[in-house]
């Protein structure tokens, strides 16, 4: 008589509870940016050289619809190497992911903190960075070239084409 793992013990019906939970965030996402497109418009959408209130939350509920859906279509992918969930959960797994919540809240709260003493352009290089190496475990190079290409766009975008200042330099380098 074969005596079942714990593996084939499982919570009978769990993975289409877990299928359908996949589903939940992107309607709820669509459902509510639905709302804001519309609350947007109403606001006035104006141009890109003189946007109107409703612009940034038109655009930022698009994004979010896409992102949705692109959730929603893409079939789990199973990383290469990934532990199995009954071996993830003995060796302590799951806390990694809110240790990189935690890091990553704190990095943006101190960036939040120290932008007008710090300035844009040398925080938002810093940010990147650590971000990219402590919480997305990037290779340094991979997160210089990007925190200082990402930088510099948004810099240009906004400075250039949309005619809002950013505190580029440190106020100290400046007087």
């Amino acid at each position: 008589m074969d005596i079942p793992s714990v593996e084939s013990a499982a919570v009978p019906g769990a993975h289409s509870v877990r299928r359908l939970g996949r589903y939940v965030f992107p309607v709820v996402a669509v459902a509510l940016c639905v709302v804001f497109l519309f609350k947007s418009i109403l606001l006035g959408l104006g141009t890109l050289q003189n946007p109107g209130a409703g612009l940034w939350p038109f655009v930022i509920a698009i994004v979010t619809i896409v992102l949705a859906v692109v959730q929603a279509i893409l079939p789990d992918i199973p990383h290469a190497g990934a532990e199995a969930p009954a071996d993830a959960e003995r060796s302590g797994a799951g806390q990694k992911p809110r240790a990189e919540a935690l890091l990553l809240g704190g990095m943006v709260l101190a960036y939040a903190l120290l932008l007008p003493y710090v300035g844009y352009l040398l925080l938002t290089v810093a940010l990147i960075i650590c971000a990219a190496i402590f919480v997305a475990q990037a290779r340094w190079w991979r997160a210089v070239i990007t925190a200082l290409v990402s930088t510099g766009l948004v810099y240009l975008v906004f400075s250039s084409f949309l005619g809002i200042p950013l505190p580029g330099w440190p106020p100290f380098l400046l007087s």
